[in-house]
């Protein structure tokens, strides 16, 4: 069963039917009811917005016009319309199969009416990865061959400043995939522009090597995953450079003293 969003002004009252589980990304198909009390009352329109909290915080994805035609509410008068919602690309995800804090989410919805006190009501919805985000998680576990173990975030200060953090650890990966310790990928949710920024580490024993790359939202996974090796074949390959540089630096002129 759907999530009900429920408020009312004076006799009035306005339902918000929405999935109970969604996307990032997605379009999703909703219904706002109308049910009309003792007196006629004039809806001026009916409006959404996708809240996200964590730590402590929170911040809003903005708001979406449901209904922007106004409209009245007869006495004892029922009247339905089919919306449309559109959960941004840049809601955290809810749901993942991996240990860590997770954010919550929510849908507030409220009405425009003309001269009176408008009650927004909120409720929790679950959701999953989508668009750019999913397309990064397959080509990381389908394509490289590793299992999401962990996950993390980060809430720094100012609006909307958000990370999540996945943590990739090689599973059935082949070659010098498999030899990685794990791989950390911080998906940027105030990226500016389309895709999804994603700064990644790799991490190989001691040695650590960090990229960032933007995945498109028109992007395959096969593409990413194609782009993801040789992104670690290159940042690896100079990672092991610096190392055994270190190493014989070490070797000439021993470890730096410290003061």
């Amino acid at each position: 069963m759907g999530i009900l969003t429920r408020f009312g002004v004076g006799n009035a009252t306005v339902d918000l039917h929405v999935p109970d589980t969604v996307e990032q990304g997605e379009r999703v198909a909703a219904t706002v009811e109308a049910e009309g009390g003792s007196d006629s009352q004039e809806i001026e329109g009916v409006y959404a917005a996708i809240e996200a909290y964590a730590h402590d915080a929170s911040w809003s994805l903005g708001n979406q016009r449901l209904i922007d035609e106004p409209f009245t509410i007869e006495p004892d008068d029922h009247r339905e319309f089919d919306v449309e919602l559109v959960i941004p690309v840049a809601t955290p995800v809810t749901e993942l199969d991996a240990r860590g804090p997770l954010p919550s989410v929510a849908i507030a919805t409220g009405m425009d009416i003309d001269l009176a006190v408008d009650p927004d009501d909120e409720d929790p919805i679950a959701v999953r990865m989508g668009g750019p985000c999913a397309t990064f998680h397959d080509a990381v576990v389908d394509h490289l061959g590793f299992k999401l173990h962990e996950v993390d975030d980060e809430q720094m200060p100012g609006l909307n400043n958000y990370t999540q953090e996945l943590i990739y650890h090689p599973h059935d990966a082949s070659g010098d995939l498999a030899e990685m310790s794990k791989l950390e990928a911080a998906l940027d949710y105030t990226h500016d522009g389309d895709g999804l920024q994603v700064r990644m580490e790799f991490e190989k024993g001691s040695k650590e090597a960090r990229e960032t790359m933007v995945v498109a939202d028109d992007e395959s996974a096969s593409a990413v995953a194609k782009r993801l090796r040789s992104v670690h074949d290159d940042v690896t390959y100079y990672a092991d450079i610096d190392h055994e540089l270190e190493d014989e630096f070490e070797m000439e002129f021993g470890e730096e003293d410290e003061f």
